[in-house]
């Protein structure tokens, strides 16, 4: 029903916009051709990075990572738990990535709320044995977003298709 709603939607107010802007090119292709307007109507306006996103202290992190019950590295994914953002997929990469002893450390934390068909997730997890390695902090506010980037190893975005992570 979400992509349903979300589909008919977006093509009614891209219908009835004079202009259309999107954050990518590759937005801007698929709006031409999933709804038809007409490229000169669309205009792509690329999202800039807010002067908060800059690298923590070491006290800060460590800090951050006590008080959210965090290991030294992680790998991070943040974005809503469902089939689209492609989280199973990086479970079972995952899984083969801690067979290297190198990597036997590594804890993967998929912040972010639950959307549809996100038990799967959840059962992957159990599947690949992976309950004591693969943590799930929920929604995490905006406003932590900065502490959560500097504290992680990494930051992952395994989807299959997104028109433009952020």
């Amino acid at each position: 029903w979400q992509r349903f709603y979300l589909t008919t939607q977006a093509r009614r107010s891209c219908r009835q916009a004079r202009r259309v802007v999107t954050i990518s090119q590759s937005g801007r292709q698929d709006v031409h051709r999933y709804f038809g307007i007409p490229l000169e109507r669309i205009d792509v306006v690329y999202p800039g990075v807010d002067e908060r996103f800059t690298r923590q202290s070491a006290e800060q992190l460590a800090t951050f990572r006590q008080a959210n019950d965090l290991p030294q590295r992680f790998i991070l994914h943040v974005g809503t738990l469902q089939p689209r953002k492609n989280l199973t997929f990086l479970l079972d990469v995952f899984a083969q990535l801690r067979q290297d002893p190198a990597f036997a450390d590594l804890t993967l934390v998929l912040a972010g709320g639950k959307g549809w068909f996100y038990e799967e997730i959840f059962n992957r997890v159990q599947a690949l044995g992976l309950t004591d390695w693969v943590r799930f902090p929920g929604y995490v506010p905006d406003e932590t977003l900065p502490q959560w980037y500097s504290a992680a190893a990494c930051l992952v975005l395994p989807s299959a298709y997104e028109g433009f992570g952020m």
